[in-house]
């Protein structure tokens, strides 16, 4: 079975609009993170790795127009008949944490079979949006 050794970076997060949000900024908090996952012959998923990419409890403030950066870059091994699955969740926090209206979508993945990985970046981007408060995650992927 081939080994391939796959670096993952949450490149940024960026908030065009916090809409209609009280103030002018948006109060973010939730986790993103990249597994590596196989289906097995008769459907079932295993776990092969899980690693953390964004993990934000408080909150922090973002303000429209503004990027979050400098993340760790992380690396995964993947080999034949894995796929990797890149997302998470991230709420705004307005009246207190889980509040039911602090949910941007709800949780959000894309997800990349080891095969469309390769040495030349590969860059996702995930968008999450409650009402026009909208928040843009863009994700590089790249064979090492």
């Amino acid at each position: 079975m081939a080994r391939k050794m796959v670096e993952v970076r949450l490149d940024h997060i960026f908030c065009p609009t916090s809409g209609d949000d009280p103030g002018p900024s948006l109060e973010l908090f939730g986790k993103l993170w990249a597994k590596v996952n196989f289906t097995h012959p008769n459907g079932f998923v295993t776990e092969k790795a899980h690693v953390p990419l964004w993990d934000q409890q408080p909150y922090v403030t973002i303000a429209t127009n503004t990027f979050l950066g400098n993340f760790p870059v992380q690396e995964v091994i993947m080999r034949d008949n894995e796929w990797l699955q890149i997302g998470g969740y991230i709420k705004d926090e307005d009246d207190g944490f889980w509040d039911p209206n602090d949910t941007l979508n709800p949780d959000r993945f894309i997800q990349i079979g080891v095969n469309e990985i390769n040495s030349t970046p590969r860059v996702e981007t995930i968008f999450w949006q409650e009402s026009d408060q909208k928040i843009e995650t863009k994700f590089t992927i790249t064979q090492i």
